[in-house]
């Protein structure tokens, strides 16, 4: 097969190998392809082939499921089945991703994609095929009750039988004699089949001898065939007889339409930008609130989820997709007790909004979760690793809608969806479970609004990172740094707050709203909290002067500060066990006389002397829960300032076997074509032929250079499998850094040859782990062992 796509490549012109190389991202990862025939060995790999399955698009599924269904070779036998209207289409889509292309007028498939489709059209394989399984007493039998003549030999028996089934209106006949019961099963197997569960096996005996039920005269007639792994199926033909004559493959070659509304540009623009900027403010908030508590077992769970709603006055999915986002753009990772922010988060939070939402889109995008789905945050499941290419082709199909226009009805999108990805869709019981609450997922970022996507949308469906941070600045203001100070002790920022504005009225002040403008209120107790924190008063009024507008504060928020700070330090606590002294004795007698202190058990030493039974640190506790401003010192009498720790979690390391390339990793398409497209095709060796694959000689091509990891893989193996050519040790890194399937010659430890085929290739010093095909489990594979690569 890849020497049949080989050729088929060579046809082509530069842009169309260049669109081929752009939809299939894994042929571009370094050591890039040096010729027409290795790019063919990769484009067969099973991984690269899934992956472009998944982005195949209703028509062109329906006419591979044709293909293999029918055995159609040419397009004249595929359009008579499905007709021309889109054919071409379906059939270019195909041929763009290498899952099936025409050359010299035939048709070819992907051998990864056939086994990829199962049981196309819900038929299956032909009669010959699963006649091929049984027995000669068996084919005796049902050409018996055929009613027809049993040749001696078994191919001979298969060829009359096949004959038999080849013939609709007979097959449709017998059918239709049969049991009432035995007539439901076949119908309905005819149409969604074409498994039977078959508990009996069928084993020994005479065709359907061992079977019961209504399904006995229908093994006994071969319209049901024991399969030796306790199912019946229904031969292809059997199932296309009782379908009918006037029954066709289904073809849909045009997307859906959606229902739609006007949106007008400047309201889409509005609620993107109020949601982006929430966004941004949400995980700030969330950032800078502290330690995050985590489960033993992973994650940050429910009840932490709970704190951090009301903390940030979100509901518990909007901290859960906060969470996520953050830990995915770098800027929050766990550690062994906790959840904490990274040194990125530094970096992020003193940036202007503009640029502090980008990373966050981007990690969406890319998010391998679900954060709307109730349970532990940071906790990985299966279905998450659908949800970025599901977040691909939601956005994708929202694209599609007309300029000025939004979506009217929610359904569309699933059914889009479903049209455009239904491999990737149909991994779904019900598709739209998923689809709607990433549609809101999108509307809280910014990226949808009014039914239709916004330019953070369309820049971030582009993958443009320009376009993105040029919609950001366009949507979202530059950070403020003053704020509107009021007479009733609150202060208002209309707009998202500069990082040093924020913490500025954090330190001195409660805040008690978010959103488009954010409200914090001043009290006693949060100035004090200031004063604590080491700022002097007189700094303090200041700080809050520099970042008022107009300069001034009002008169009762300068009585508040003065206040606070004329009684703040006037109670000292020293650590003894410890002792409390003050310059004013009364200030003492009052401590002695206050029930709310009782449980301090407080002692005169002095008359500016109290002893207290407490710590220092539950004795300042007390105090500021009865209302004073008390100061800790240290056992030398000098004033200790109160600062909150200021934690950092180190960011993880990416660690993989199987991954996707970055951009920097991949070769430029374009180029890359016109350098295959020039290459010689180099000549098949025998060694290769060992491996079941084509070795290929060596060629010059222009040097695209590597990332460090890509080439230390290619040298570690050029220097420890001197067994192999240059071309086959190339395939080998390749394989090793993409998780893609190679099959190898192998000669193991006593001296016998062996072909295996092998993939989640682990590079370990001088050998390889990989998972075997052929033993089902992992293996250890020496390099100087292996004598042959091949594609597999």
């Amino acid at each position: 097969m890849a020497s049949t796509l080989s050729r088929w490549l060579r046809t082509l012109d530069p842009d169309r190998l260049a669109r081929l190389l752009a939809l299939r991202p894994e042929a571009l990862t370094k050591p890039v392809p040096r010729h027409l025939g290795e790019l063919a060995g990769r484009l067969q790999g099973r991984f690269g082939v899934a992956e472009a399955f998944q982005s195949v698009p209703l028509p062109a599924l329906q006419a591979l499921e044709t293909m293999h269904a029918y055995g159609c070779r040419t397009r004249a036998e595929l359009a008579e089945l499905l007709g021309e209207d889109g054919l071409d289409d379906a059939l270019t889509t195909l041929a763009d991703r290498a899952l099936a292309w025409e050359y010299d007028g035939q048709l070819a498939v992907a051998g990864e994609v056939a086994a990829g489709i199962g049981y196309p059209l819900r038929l299956g394989p032909g009669a010959a095929e699963l006649l091929t399984q049984r027995t000669v007493a068996d084919l005796r039998g049902i050409a018996a009750e055929l009613g027809q003549s049993g040749p001696p030999l078994k191919k001979n028996l298969i060829g009359a039988l096949a004959t038999f089934y080849g013939d609709a209106e007979r097959i449709r006949a017998l059918a239709g004699r049969a049991p009432a019961e035995t007539r439901e099963v076949l119908d309905a197997l005819a149409w969604h089949g074409p498994l039977l569960s078959d508990p009996t096996g069928g084993y020994g005996g005479s065709a359907g001898s061992r079977h019961h039920g209504p399904q006995a005269w229908a093994v006994r007639h071969g319209l049901l065939v024991p399969d030796g792994w306790h199912q019946l199926v229904m031969p292809r033909e059997v199932a296309l007889a009782l379908r009918g004559p006037d029954w066709r493959p289904p073809f849909d070659p045009w997307p859906p339409s959606p229902d739609t509304r006007p949106a007008a540009a400047d309201a889409v623009a509005r609620e993107a930008a109020a949601a982006a900027g929430a966004l941004v403010d949400q995980i700030n908030a969330l950032l800078a609130a502290g330690p995050i508590a985590r489960l033993k077992a992973g994650g940050v769970g429910t009840r932490e989820q709970r704190r951090l709603a009301r903390l940030i006055g979100v509901d518990e999915a909007a901290v859960r997709l906060a969470i996520e986002l953050a830990a995915a753009a770098g800027l929050l990772a766990s550690t062994p007790d906790e959840v904490l922010p990274t040194e990125a988060y530094d970096d992020w939070s003193a940036a202007e909004p503009p640029e502090r939402l980008p990373p966050l889109l981007v990690a969406w995008y890319r998010l391998p979760a679900a954060p709307w789905q109730d349970g532990a945050a940071l906790a990985r499941d299966p279905v998450g690793r659908l949800m970025p290419d599901l977040r691909s082709q939601l956005l994708a199909a929202v694209a599609a809608v007309p300029p000025g226009q939004g979506v009217a009805d929610e359904s569309y999108l699933t059914t889009a969806v479903c049209w455009a990805a239904p491999v990737l869709a149909g991994a779904f019981e019900e598709p739209g479970e998923f689809i709607g609450p990433l549609w809101r997922e999108a509307a809280r970022l910014g990226l949808v609004a009014h039914g239709c996507l916004t330019p953070l949308g369309r820049a971030l469906v582009a993958l443009d990172a320009d376009a993105l941070g040029q919609a950001a600045r366009a949507l979202l203001d530059a950070a403020t740094g003053t704020a509107i100070f009021q007479a009733d002790l609150t202060a208002v920022v209309p707009g998202v707050p500069s990082a040093t504005l924020a913490r500025l009225l954090d330190s001195a002040a409660d805040r008690e709203s978010r959103g488009t403008a954010s409200t914090w209120r001043f009290t006693a107790g949060s100035v004090r909290r200031a004063l604590d924190a080491g700022r002097s008063a007189p700094e303090l009024l200041d700080a809050l002067r520099a970042a008022a507008t107009g300069g001034t504060l009002p008169q009762p928020l300068e009585y508040l500060l003065t206040d606070v700070a004329r009684r703040h330090g006037q109670l000292r606590v020293r650590t003894v066990g410890c002792v409390l002294h003050a310059a004013d004795p009364a200030i003492l007698a009052e401590l002695l006389a206050s029930r709310a202190l009782a449980r301090l058990r407080l002692r005169e030493l002095a008359p500016t002397v109290l002893s207290s039974a407490a710590s220092r640190k539950d004795t300042l506790v007390a105090l500021r829960s009865a209302g004073y401003a008390p100061v800790g010192e240290d056992a030398s009498g000098e004033p200790l300032v109160e600062r909150v720790d200021r934690r950092r979690a180190v960011a993880p390391a990416r660690q993989r076997t199987v991954r996707r390339a970055s951009a920097r990793e991949l070769a430029d398409p374009a180029e890359l074509a016109k350098v295959l497209l020039e290459a010689p095709q180099p000549a098949e060796s025998s060694s290769a032929r060992a491996a079941g694959g084509t070795r290929q000689g060596s060629v010059t091509v222009v040097d695209f250079g590597r990332p460090a990891d890509a080439g230390d893989t290619l040298a570690a193996v050029q220097s420890r499998a001197t067994g192999l050519d240059e071309d086959e040790q190339r395939l080998l890194a390749h394989a090793i850094d993409t998780g893609g399937a190679v099959r190898i010659g192998y000669v193991d430890g006593d001296g016998r040859s062996t072909v295996r085929v092998i993939e989640e290739i682990e590079l370990i010093g001088t050998a390889i782990e990989a998972w075997c095909r052929l033993r089902e489990d992992e293996r250890m594979f020496m390099l100087n062992r292996i004598e042959a690569v091949a594609p597999a």
